[in-house]
This record gives C-alpha cells, structure tokens and sequence, in this order.
C-alpha cells in the first residue's frame, strides 16, 4: 500500500513511521529534549509532530540514523517549519518527509561552508525506501539534493527545488548554484510533479550507472551544460551507463539559458526514453535527444512504478499550483519563485537577500491535543474518538493506515482509503 493516499514511484510503499510513537517538536532548538534534532535520533518507528511553526536554526546538519520515520511537516500550526543553517542527512531506510522546508542560506558569509547541502541521502548502509512530498529546498551553498552511496527505491514528489546559491570565489569566479544531484548507482528513484528552478546546473544530474523515471517535472532557468545531464563528463572515466525516462516534462528556458543550450546532455553510453516533453512551447520527442547528439534512444519506457500522469501543459499548471511545502500553506519564497516562472522572470541568486529574504512565519498557536497522540481533540472528537484516549490512533476502518495518519492525510478515518 502507498505511504499515504497519492505516494507514488519507486518509494511509495514504505511504511515510515506508521504504528509507531508520537514523538513531538515542541521548540525550534537546535538541539536537546523537544527539538527537531532529538526526534529525528529516537529508536523505533516514529511520527514526528510539531507543536510550534517558524525557523529552526541549525549549527549542524541533522543526521538521520533510525530507520521508519515519518516526519509530518503539516502538523505544525502558524505558517509552518523551516530548517535553517544547515541540512538534513539521511543515512538509514523508510523515511517519510512531508511539507518541510530547507532553506540553508549563507547567514554569516565569513563562515559559509560551502560544502553543504539542503537534504542528503547517502550512508555506510544504502539509504533505501524514502520519500520527500511536498517539500521546499533552495539557499544551499552546495546543492540543494544529492542521493549517494547507492541509494535506491527513492520517490521525490511535487517538490520546489530552487535558487541554490551561486557565490563569488576569491578569484572572482563563481561557484555552487547547483540543484539535484543523482549520484553514483542510485537505483530506482521517481522524480515527479516537481518544480525545479533558477539552477545553474543539475536539473537534475544523473552520474554513473543511475536508473531514474522523470515524469511532469517543470524545469526552468538552467544555464550550464543542459537542463537534465546524464554522466560526469569531465571527471569520471567510467561508461555513464545511465537509464532513465524523460515523460512530459516541461523545459522552459530563462534569461540565464543560453540559446544554445541543450535540454539534455548525455554520454553515449545513456540510454533514455523520452516522450511528451515540451520546451517552450515546442513538442520535444525524439527531438529531445538530437540536441545530445550522443545518447542512444530507447523505443520503450524502462519499468518503473507508476506514476499518474498528465500531459506536459497540465501539468505545468499542477505544478505550479500545488508544488512545495503547501500544508499549513506556502511561504512567500515559494510564492516568488512560482511566479517568476509564471512570468518568465528572475536570475540566479548568490545570498536569501538577493532571493527576498527570509519571509516572515508565524509559530502559530498548535490545537489542543489532551492526551498528546498527535489528533486534536476537535478533529477526534468530529469522528468519533475520544480525546482522552492515546490508543485511538489505531485502525478501526481496516484500511491500513492509522488514525493519525489519517488525520495527518486530511483522510476520513471511518472511511476505507482505496477501498
């Protein structure tokens, strides 16, 4: 069954947290009892819940290292959560994160490391069965996401993925600016119904020996090298011995697209099925790949877990419309970015002040819970449950999933989802 009601690809089955403890966010430390950073480290399967919205700020990347996590970025009241400073590392198995924020930024410039990513899913032990819905990630130095050390069975949904930051070096060349890395033998990942925007490079980057399924993803403003890469290569000698599907995706170029820049750029060794695309306007088939000039083109689509698609225009529109971290609602980066796209507007940025700054969110004032099992007394008690009663989190409807992640779904819990 799916990890919740419209997971899909390549992650969508694993379980998360589901069952497990309720374990609650109630301050926006960097660490210690009731942060983000202690809920992420407690053994067991786990629902992380928040009780305050605003900014975390962090003085080092969270490593997560216990597998089935759920980490319900919707449950936070006011204007929601946002992780600053630093990044998330996954490094374990079946992890569910939905409707957070990761905007690192270069808070003070005299000590931005810039190595550092917004998410980064790699580790000892392949990270596997993980998916991102939801979520907004922009301002790293570094990248926005990387998936490494073999990494597999990944979902990345309906997420914005934007302006990294590209910084002046000391001999006044540029770097960063780069967007979503699929790093080395990262097998099975489903990127879908995606934003991805004012990134110089990686839109995404697909290395060695990557199997990917890229459907209804908006792509806007790239620069260097092609807009979807596939294969390192300056660096790697290696065969890019990459497959992947490129399925209605939108490519719409920016002010800081070069005219000859191409969609997709590939070592000979990938072998890509691509169908539906368009590019400003212009249907993209096997034309997609003429631009490569290089990459072999499959006459099939290589398997993948389905995925519901829709053509290219509408689902630019989708995109558009309910991308990124939307639950409580979307903040006004995210805002900015969805219309300079709308409007074929904005450029690369070097700091969050060039972005806009940081918008104001408010930390809310979280429903009353009596017995703390993550379900406001007034949602349980519309349906029949009591207040009183930690074990209401259970599976009266037989469906699958737990009262709170009803709740937590927007779902009814008396009602069979998918039934």
């Amino acid at each position: 069954m799916p990890a919740f009601p419209g997971a899909e690809g390549a992650g969508s089955t694993t379980p998360g947290g589901r069952g497990g403890r309720v374990v609650w966010v109630t301050n926006l430390d960097d660490a210690g009892p009731g942060s983000l950073r202690a809920a992420c480290n407690v053994k067991g399967p786990r629902t992380v819940v928040f009780g305050t919205g605003g900014y975390i700020d962090l003085k080092s990347d969270i490593e997560l290292t216990e597998p089935f996590c759920t980490i319900a970025g919707q449950s936070a009241p006011g204007g929601g959560v946002c992780v600053r400073g630093a990044g998330l590392v996954i490094s374990t198995h079946d992890v569910v994160i939905r409707h957070m924020r990761f905007r690192l930024g270069a808070i003070d410039p005299a000590k931005v490391d810039r190595f550092r990513d917004c998410v980064h899913i790699a580790g000892h032990t392949p990270p596997h069965d993980i998916v991102l819905d939801h979520c907004s990630l922009s301002w790293a130095v570094s990248r926005n996401l990387v998936t490494w050390s073999g990494a597999h069975d990944l979902t990345v949904q309906w997420c914005i993925i934007s302006q990294p930051l590209r910084r002046p070096e000391n001999d006044g060349r540029k770097y960063g600016g780069m967007g979503f890395l699929i790093g080395d033998d990262t097998k099975n990942i489903t990127v879908h119904h995606c934003l991805l925007a004012h990134q110089y490079r990686r839109n995404p980057r697909l290395k060695h020996g990557v199997t990917a399924h890229l459907v209804n993803n908006v792509v806007y403003n790239w620069s260097d090298g092609g807009a979807m890469v596939m294969g390192d290569f300056a660096k790697d000698p290696r065969a890019a011995a990459v497959e992947a599907n490129a399925i209605n995706n939108w490519f719409q170029a920016g002010a800081e697209t070069p005219d000859d820049a191409p969609i997709v750029r590939a070592l000979t060794t990938a072998r890509i099925y691509a169908a539906g695309n368009v590019a400003n306007a212009r249907w993209y088939e096997s034309d997609l790949l003429a631009a490569t000039k290089t990459a072999a083109s499959a006459s099939e689509p290589f398997p993948s877990r389905p995925v519901t698609t829709q053509p290219a225009e509408e689902a630019y529109r989708r995109v558009l419309a309910e991308a990124g971290a939307t639950r409580p609602r979307r903040d006004a980066t995210d805002e900015r970015v969805v219309d300079s796209v709308r409007k074929s507007t904005g450029r690369y940025v070097g700091s969050e002040q060039d972005a806009g700054g940081w918008p104001d969110l408010d930390p809310g004032t979280a429903p009353l819970d009596t017995d703390r099992d993550g379900m406001p007394d007034a949602w349980e008690t519309l349906h029949g449950l009591d207040p009183d009663k930690p074990s209401d989190t259970a599976d009266p409807d037989h469906d699958g999933y737990t009262n709170l992640e009803e709740y937590l779904n927007g779902t009814d819990p008396s009602r069979r989802q998918g039934m």
